[in-house]
């Protein structure tokens, strides 16, 4: 139910965008309180818990669907409450009172401030979401669900409301501990901390400078150019994000899936150039370390660059030569998705439909390239595992990508 905070709240039911609305600018209100980020909310299918794109947005861009991530010192304990004979531990109700909200499922979401990294973590009464994950906002409904204890789809079952429209407390990780049952102490935060936030100095094995020259001198290197120096729209990218994430994709492939080394270059592109020909300041110094974080899983691929070597005899050779592999997935990294013909069309190939046939065969069988078929037609599409949000927003939806 809503905050009694806030009774005036609940008299908008029957204008579900105006509610909303209000709800998002109390979550705003909060975060700004606490002095966190408030870059963190992302749109969601109308209906549905799954996003449009994970690509971050300030509160007044999101629409009667959304989530918030977490990240950058805002942890969500999410209660699933809905579980048959779940506890709930004594150590949970002693925390302070905080931002609560209730789920469709008669959960809860407890927005809570923590300096120290903590992993996410799977309970016996919910997740901790700490790294990387969102929870859906108050004020979105959902149309389906797939739990078997309750139906979204009757008329206000689907609603996430706020419980406790209260200020976001501050706990430790003391606090946390008394929660788990296993203490944070004994797990390993490694894979939920970023790999640039070390203090380490970045090793190659390569000279950078000579790999960015390469990379600025190759087939796409205009466009490439374009992008570092923030002039986005001559990428033919009227949205930062994905222009930023397309730059990373780009420098992470040459540079070996390198986040610490690509998170250097991408602060290095944006000092020299501070601006983009879309909306002003680079995004990337901008919206913070959460976007950052997430921008640079766009840096790993399942192939990466490759100096030119020896050739091999015949007989050794693959069906498909390194040579046409990188050309076929760097004119897909370019395209972000495309048909055959396209591939082939594309100036970075510059092979034929039979070497593509090839290069696509070697791609799907480790899982880089994923097929899709347009619903209603006989053409068929592919793009790179992971780089989805490459892919424009409508061709997605309409091919279903999620």
């Amino acid at each position: 139910m809503p905050s009694t905070n806030s009774p005036s709240l609940s008299s908008n039911k029957n204008a579900p965008t105006e509610y909303t609305n209000q709800l998002v600018k109390i979550v705003r209100r909060r975060l700004e309180e606490a002095g966190i980020d408030t870059c963190r909310f992302i749109q969601l299918q109308p209906g549905k818990k799954t996003p449009i794109s994970h690509t971050l947005l300030p509160p007044d861009d999101v629409d009667d669907c959304y989530g918030v991530y977490a990240g950058s010192g805002l942890v969500f304990l999410d209660i699933d409450d809905y579980r048959d004979g779940t506890e709930v531990p004594d150590a949970l109700d002693s925390l302070p009172k905080t931002l609560t909200v209730e789920s469709a499922h008669n959960g809860k979401h407890l927005y809570y401030q923590i300096e120290e990294p903590v992993p996410n973590s799977t309970e016996s009464w919910g997740e901790i979401r700490a790294y990387n994950q969102y929870v859906v906002g108050p004020g979105t409904e959902l149309k389906q669900c797939t739990k078997e204890t309750h139906d979204c789809s009757r008329a206000g079952e689907g609603r996430y409301e706020i419980l406790y429209d209260l200020p976001i407390a501050t706990i430790s990780i003391e606090d946390l501990n008394a929660c788990l049952e296993e203490p944070t102490e004994s797990r390993s935060t490694e894979s939920m901390v970023p790999d640039w936030m070390s203090d380490e100095e970045v090793e190659t094995d390569f000279v950078v400078e000579d790999r960015l020259r390469k990379m600025m001198q190759s087939a796409k290197g205009e466009k490439i150019e374009a992008l570092w120096e923030g002039r986005y729209r001559d990428a033919e990218f009227d949205d930062r994000s994905r222009a930023e994430a397309s730059l990373v994709a780009y420098l992470g492939w040459w540079m070996q899936g390198d986040r610490m080394l690509v998170k250097e270059l991408m602060d290095r592109a944006c000092r020299e150039h501070p601006t983009a020909d879309v909306n002003g300041p680079r995004k990337w110094t901008e919206a913070g370390e959460l976007y950052q974080t997430l921008t640079l899983d766009f840096a790993i691929h399942d192939d990466y660059y490759q100096p030119p070597s020896p050739k091999l005899p015949y007989d050794e050779r693959p069906a498909a030569s390194h040579i046409t592999r990188k050309n076929y997935y760097y004119a897909l990294l370019d395209l972000g998705i495309a048909r055959t013909t396209e591939i082939v069309e594309h100036e970075s190939f510059d092979r034929g439909v039979s070497a593509a046939r090839r290069a696509r065969n070697r791609y799907e069988e480790n899982g880089t390239v994923i097929r899709v078929d347009e619903p209603n037609s006989s053409r068929t599409y592919y793009y790179l595992d992971g780089l989805e949000n490459l892919i424009d927003p409508e061709m997605r939806t309409k091919l279903g990508i999620e």
